[in-house]
C-alpha cells in the first residue's frame, strides 16, 4: 500500500497538474485562447490536382476582398481526397468566406485550420 501511495504521489508531481489546465493546442478551450494570436485567412481556392492531392490557396483576411491573388497568399499542397469530409468543408469555407485561424507548426508537415465562427477544425498533411 505504501509503495502504491509513493508511486501515485510521484506521478502527480511529475505530471505537474497538466491534466486540469488547458494548454495551447490541447483542447478547444486552449484554441479559443489562442485564436486572437493566429493569422486569420480566407479560403480563396481549392483545386483538385490529382488523387489525394489538393492545392489550397489561403488569403489573409485583410486581403480577402481583392479579386486576384496577393503576395501574402499561403499556397499549400495537401493530402486530401475529393470524397473526404475536409474537401467539402474547405469548399463550404470558401463559399461562405468564413475567417479561419491558421496554424503552421515549424518543422512539421501538419496544417491546422479552425473556423473563427463555429470552431470547426481541420488538420491536413502537406506534401513535401
Amino acid at each position: 500500500m505504501v509503495a502504491f501511495l509513493v508511486l501515485y504521489v510521484g506521478a502527480i508531481v511529475r505530471r505537474g497538474g497538466r491534466g486540469i489546465v488547458a494548454k495551447r493546442g490541447m483542447s478547444i478551450g486552449a484554441d479559443l485562447g489562442t485564436l486572437a494570436t493566429r493569422p486569420r485567412v480566407l479560403v480563396r481556392s481549392v483545386i483538385q490536382e490529382g488523387p489525394e492531392r489538393v492545392r489550397l490557396i489561403l488569403t489573409p483576411e485583410a486581403d480577402g476582398s481583392e479579386a486576384g491573388g496577393s503576395e501574402n497568399d499561403v499556397d499549400l499542397v495537401v493530402h486530401l481526397g475529393d470524397d473526404e469530409f475536409g474537401f467539402g468543408l474547405l469548399h463550404e469555407w470558401k463559399r461562405s468566406q468564413t475567417p479561419i485561424a491558421l496554424v503552421l507548426p515549424p518543422d512539421s508537415h501538419i496544417v491546422r485550420l479552425r473556423s473563427i465562427e463555429d470552431l470547426q477544425h481541420l488538420t491536413l498533411r502537406r506534401f513535401d
